[in-house]
């Protein structure tokens, strides 16, 4: 509305007789209001309503607003001056219109068409829905209508028809079963969002696992940092610390090579510059969902001939089986030591003692035995008094996939250099992942057929090419 005094002219050529901008009381662009008899008003009210059906809910007539037609500012005989308490008017007007519709919505808001509401309702996260199931009863009926469930069953849990068609229940029930396992989780999706892992997939043509994806709903990997959160270590001269990759660092990375189509890296090692990848599809004799280790062959004519250290065969498996052999001492958690000799505190001086010798046999998958001797442990001699703690780090190769070794350390008594003894070591197993061969060999062709997921031996070297132990 135009303020008022302002020389807007009305559209009704009746209200500019005197040549002036008048004040009307009728739906113009102004503020104006107009002042005449009671037979005139009702006229005018009359031809707007025919004009226009809304304008019976604003015009101030007697059938919609007596009190108003009763103002001050409503004089005889007719003329055309500007009104007096315009603003009165207008703030009264707005009153009572304000308070017809406030009223007129409590009233008809039931009676709305169910559609409409559960449009509305399906914008609505699940704190909201749940809110409005306790409104009313029409309320708490629309928030059970199914395809609002089966919504946010897709959301937050990733179901598909399928899955509700296996358990036998309704979208709403579906929810709650899962809810009860895993709704505390919700409140922890701060990593990805949804549109963000869509984006992902349309970058890199591929579809990511659902597991793979609630993950990174919660957790958005790393910035490559040390130390990494898939597993760092030191041991001899070897340094390994692991990360896993965030999203957008994953799909910078994305392979589509050969021998490795369709491969998204999960981390990177920093000391080492390898990284473990899935499979994003069946091929090249993977299976989707694989995790694994690429190990190019080296005496392959086809740099395409990859074999894999298979380390899962899901996102599921393979974080999870980590996550459990860290927490159950599976994979112990050091620092710079593999190895731990250790003298008890409540120990005599004169049990005082220095390490001559070590002792190794380790047997191989096959059954072959090798015993190892040697002074020392990489080459140190250490003096073992009451209390005192020697940790050392060491490492070795073995030619299969498994082995175990078993030992002792050898000491003799400082008091009484005669006197020897052995210190036994448990037996203790090293495990290779799960081995399997590239479909590109030195000696076939590209085209060679596959039997999926077939698993070999593997023999990382020569026996005579082997590197010296130091265990």
């Amino acid at each position: 509305l135009a303020k008022q005094g302002e020389s807007t002219k009305c559209q009704d050529s009746r209200h500019s007789a005197q040549g002036s901008p008048q004040q009307c009381g009728h739906r113009h662009q102004h503020s104006w209001v107009r002042t005449g008899t009671q037979t005139e008003k009702n006229e005018e009210c009359t031809r707007n309503k025919k004009s226009n059906p809304h304008v019976s809910d604003l015009c101030p007539c007697p059938d919609k607003s007596d009190e108003l037609l009763k103002s001050s500012v409503w004089k005889d005989p007719p003329s055309y001056q500007p009104a007096e308490g315009a603003g009165l008017l207008l703030s009264r007007f707005g009153c009572a219109f304000a308070t017809k519709m406030a009223t007129s919505i409590a009233l008809s808001l039931d009676n709305l068409p169910s559609d409409p509401l559960l449009l509305v309702l399906s914008f609505l996260d699940l704190r909201d829905l749940s809110s409005c199931s306790i409104v009313s009863r029409r309320f708490n009926e629309l928030t059970g209508h199914n395809p609002l469930w089966k919504r946010l069953c897709q959301k937050h849990w990733l179901l598909t028809e399928e899955d509700k068609i296996r358990s036998g229940t309704s979208w709403k029930d579906l929810f709650r079963q899962y809810y009860a396992d895993l709704g505390r989780y919700i409140d922890s999706y701060k990593g990805v969002r949804e549109e963000e892992l869509d984006t992902i997939e349309a970058q890199i043509g591929c579809k990511l696992p659902n597991d793979y994806r609630c993950s990174y709903r919660i957790h958005n990997g790393q910035k490559l940092v040390v130390p990494g959160l898939m597993g760092s270590m030191a041991l001899s001269n070897h340094y390994r610390s692991e990360d896993l990759l965030d999203i957008e660092t994953a799909a910078g990375g994305f392979q589509q090579r050969k021998g490795m189509k369709q491969c998204l890296p999960l981390t990177f090692c920093f000391h080492t510059g390898l990284s473990q990848y899935m499979a994003l599809e069946s091929i090249e004799g993977r299976i989707r969902s694989e995790m694994f280790y690429q190990c190019p062959d080296q005496l392959a004519q086809d740099p395409a001939a990859i074999d894999m250290f298979i380390t899962g065969s899901s996102f599921t498996d393979w974080f999870t089986s980590y996550v459990d052999n860290v927490v159950t001492g599976e994979y112990p958690i050091i620092r710079d030591q593999i190895f731990r000799i250790e003298m008890s505190k409540s120990a005599l001086p004169e049990q005082a003692c220095q390490l001559d010798s070590r002792y190794w046999k380790i047997t191989n998958a096959n059954g072959n035995v090798e015993e190892v001797r040697g002074p020392g442990v990489v080459g140190e001699f250490p003096v073992m008094t009451p209390g005192k703690v020697h940790e050392y780090a060491s490492c070795t190769t073995f030619s299969t996939t498994s082995e175990y070794m078993e030992g002792h350390y050898t000491f003799h008594r400082l008091k009484n250099k005669e006197e020897v003894f052995d210190v036994s070591i448990p037996r203790f197993h090293m495990v290779c992942p799960p081995f399997r061969e590239s479909t590109v060999r030195s000696n076939s062709s590209d085209t060679d057929d596959y039997e999926e997921g077939e698993m070999r031996g593997m023999n990382m070297a020569d026996p005579g090419g082997r590197c010296p132990r130091h265990i």
